[in-house]
């Protein structure tokens, strides 16, 4: 090929710039992308990460009301002295300092479960990513089916173009019967039937897909199921499940109960507070006095039981937290068993399929080639062909079915809670 002059200018624009254009525009995700550009799209984990910067501008502010509190202010008024009934005009500026001292402890519990509540906040964008994939997961399976579908036609459609070629030529030298053909076209023709609504199921998916976990934004999937075995065991699993958000959620959220406890029960205990004025300008009868310090101590005597009650519905709300937490414990073991059983049990299923595959297609091609020799009949060749196909379709469904297990186990023991 020519390089040179204007053909070759455009060869070149074309290798500098279009093929790898070509290449990012045909390029496929896999699963491991897929989630995590879904992660990066997902409005309700933006979400939850806006309420994880708010908790912790919340215990940030509580935080600032446990230091001492400086204000400066000024007053002006008018009144009658007593003494000599006079009418007399006060102003005054003054720095006034507030130091709490004791709240009954309440303060620093209360600033324990903000604190708890920031590590919550932010263990619910790691249990927000693992709900996001399990979903996510599901409509990835399924589309990746539709397309396995739509390929295994389209193979389907050039196997028979390719033996209607064949039987055109035998038909002609008086080999094979005219009906042959009839019945070859018919069935290219119900493939093509086949294709289109394999296309639209395809087309309707992936548009799902693509507008639910990325605002429209073309995504093109594309999962070879291979290493459908590659899998922890399940001791491994369990160790890892240990560490899934939910549970660490949950036991975060029964420190954060005993926490909100102990700030409830603080309410029996008197409270002590330090605080002093110092005073800038002062025009009254008392102008004599610069600053003044109190210390001011309260004891609750009776509110009514309130306190008592709160107390009892802070306990009572811990010990539901405990229960949910040992049946969420149990939920999440017994999923993971059942799961891990299924993917075992599908391992030994896809080495039978895989070699029933196998050897359906050596039969095919055996009859395919029989029937050019006329050795064997085109209902012989038919047989063989659906036979293979049925089979071939029970394996990819037993590799969509270890694929989908072998993510659902991954997810569980957060292999995607965090790059």
């Amino acid at each position: 090929m020519n390089c040179v002059g204007p053909k070759g200018f455009l060869f070149w624009v074309f290798l500098v710039f279009g093929f790898p254009l070509s290449l990012i525009a045909s390029k496929s995700s896999s699963w491991d992308e897929v989630i995590w550009e879904a992660y990066d799209h997902s409005e309700t984990l933006q979400i939850l990460e806006k309420r994880w910067k708010r908790s912790l501008s919340e215990k940030d502010e509580f935080g600032g009301s446990l230091f001492p509190q400086l204000r400066l202010s000024g007053a002006l008024g008018q009144g009658e002295y007593d003494l000599s009934g006079e009418d007399v005009s006060t102003s005054s500026g003054k720095l006034n300092l507030k130091q709490p001292i004791f709240q009954g402890l309440g303060e620093y519990a209360k600033l324990r479960s903000l604190k708890k509540g920031v590590a919550i906040a932010e263990l619910k964008v790691a249990e927000g990513r693992v709900h996001l994939a399990l979903e996510l997961s599901q409509h990835f399976i399924k589309v990746l089916s539709s397309q396995i579908n739509l390929s295994n036609l389209e193979k389907r459609r050039d196997n028979l173009k390719k033996r209607m070629v064949e039987i055109q030529r035998r038909t002609q030298i008086g080999k094979s019967r005219q009906a042959d053909l009839i019945f070859s076209q018919a069935q290219l023709e119900e493939v093509r039937a086949d294709l289109i609504e394999a296309e639209m199921v395809r087309s309707t998916l992936q548009s799902e897909f693509e507008k639910i976990y990325f605002n429209d934004q073309r995504v093109q999937i594309w999962d070879p199921l291979g290493k459908l075995n590659e899998l922890p065991n399940e001791s491994q699993l369990r160790k890892e499940l240990t560490k899934h958000p939910s549970l660490a959620l949950a036991e975060l959220e029964i420190e954060q109960s005993g926490d909100e406890v102990e700030v409830v029960r603080s309410g029996h205990w008197p409270t002590l507070d330090l605080e002093g004025n110092y005073f800038l300008h002062r025009r009254s009868p008392t102008d004599g006095y610069k600053w003044d310090v109190a210390l001011t101590l309260n004891f609750p005597l009776y509110q009514g039981g309130q306190v008592t009650e709160r107390v009892r519905q802070r306990i009572l709300n811990q010990g539901m937290k405990e229960s949910e937490l040992r049946r969420l414990r149990l939920d999440l073991e017994a999923s993971m068993h059942t799961s891990f059983a299924r993917w075992s049990g599908l391992q030994k299923k896809m080495d039978a399929l895989r070699k029933a595959v196998e050897l359906s297609e050596k039969n095919l091609a055996l009859q395919t080639r029989e029937f050019s020799m006329g050795l064997t009949s085109y209902l012989d060749v038919v047989q063989a062909e659906k036979s293979f196909w049925e089979v071939k379709r029970s394996w990819d469904l037993a590799r969509l079915d270890a694929r989908s297990a072998q993510l659902y186990l991954l997810i569980l023991s957060g292999a995607y809670t965090s790059r």
